[in-house]
């Protein structure tokens, strides 16, 4: 329970987010075609709460950006020798999972593959949305975006399964 004292935000009903209240049913109630997807969140997931005193401490600088932009490159660059350097039988469980996602970053030909399908991908979309007119214009679209997105999305599930066996 909090206290007024508390700089957290009051938290009401128990919850952080303040999600709608369902409509209650009846000739009020308005009708939906699909139901609402149900949102769930990883055992894994954290929350962090950021209290709201002002936007402007939020924002950050070009030069920040830019900063943070190689410090990723450096710190890559570091966890990729580490590895490079460590025999694979002494790779633990909890290192793989610090390795989740940041693959690109670890092999460069994981990386450049990953940026010539995100260009690829851009200019598939960009070339529909020049090519298709009309009322289904944006089922076109969507179409070729998935098809254009497809290796990429096997790719990740992929790499999905191989965590899957290998952390457990």
């Amino acid at each position: 329970m909090q206290t007024e004292s508390s700089n957290a935000p009051q938290v009401e009903g128990g919850m952080i987010v303040n999600f709608p209240r369902q409509a209650a049913s009846g000739a009020d109630a308005p009708a939906r075609a699909t139901p609402r997807p149900q949102v769930r969140f990883s055992q894994y997931s954290q929350l962090t709460v950021i209290p709201n005193d002002g936007m402007k401490s939020k924002w950050i600088s070009r030069w920040e950006k830019r900063q943070m932009e190689r410090r990723v490159v450096i710190d890559a660059s570091r966890l990729r020798d580490w590895f490079r350097n460590l025999p694979p039988d002494m790779v633990t469980q909890d290192d793989l999972y610090e390795c989740v996602g940041i693959e690109p970053f670890l092999s460069e030909d994981l990386g450049r593959q990953r940026l010539e399908r995100r260009r690829a991908h851009v200019e598939a979309v960009l070339l529909a949305q020049r090519a298709y007119q009309g009322a289904s214009k944006v089922k076109k679209i969507s179409q070729a975006s998935e098809r254009s997105s497809r290796l990429g999305r096997e790719s990740a599930e992929n790499l999905a399964k191989l965590y899957a066996t290998q952390l457990r």
